[in-house]
């Protein structure tokens, strides 16, 4: 690999996909913020489809993924493992 090559790979702007990415990146952090983060990448998939933003289920919980975008887990109702003082 010549030095000249990769200073030039790392001036290069980035792609299309990349730049794609980054606007779909954006929309799917303020639908999940606005969801007060409950949504989970296959209801924040079905927002997106629902604005007519066309991607890939997987594409958006990969972008979760890497950018550590995560649902709250429902919280259980019932008994506590905790001992009642009484």
């Amino acid at each position: 690999m010549q030095r000249s090559g990769y200073y030039a790979w790392r001036k290069r702007k980035p792609s299309t996909r990349e730049q794609a990415n980054q606007v779909l990146l954006g929309l799917i952090a303020a639908e999940h913020a606005k969801s007060r983060k409950t949504y989970g990448s296959p209801r924040l998939h079905a927002v997106l489809k629902r604005q007519g933003i066309r991607c890939g289920h997987n594409r958006v919980a990969r972008l979760m993924r890497l950018h550590g975008i995560v649902a709250r887990r429902k919280r259980r109702n019932g008994k506590s493992n905790a001992c009642s003082a009484s």
